[in-house]
């Protein structure tokens, strides 16, 4: 049930953050892996990677962030994210059986 469950949620993100999304898109979606790009804007450069690697363990355990950058921001920013508890992360209905 649990990949089932994670499964959905990537889904979910793909369609709300599509390759066409203007500030931030999941660029890889895979029960291991999600890769996500940070578009800032014309005058910001080129886009930031960040990448979560999802454990066996989720939703328990939480993602384990990287960014592709040396900005400190970011790095405060990904810490916040790798304190996120369990119930705190996205979880969609199941679908009703037919």
């Amino acid at each position: 049930p649990g990949r089932a469950l994670l499964r959905r949620e990537l889904r979910l993100l793909e369609s709300i953050f599509h390759r066409g999304h203007e500030r931030f898109r999941i660029a890889r979606a895979c029960p291991d892996e999600l890769g996500c790009e940070f578009l800032p804007g014309p005058a910001g450069g080129g886009p930031v990677r960040i990448h979560g690697n999802i454990t066996e363990a989720y939703p328990a355990v939480p993602p384990i962030w990287s960014v592709e950058s040396d900005d400190p921001n970011l790095a405060a920013v990904l810490e916040r994210l790798a304190d996120v508890k369990k119930g705190n992360t996205l979880v969609t209905p199941a679908a009703p059986e037919a």
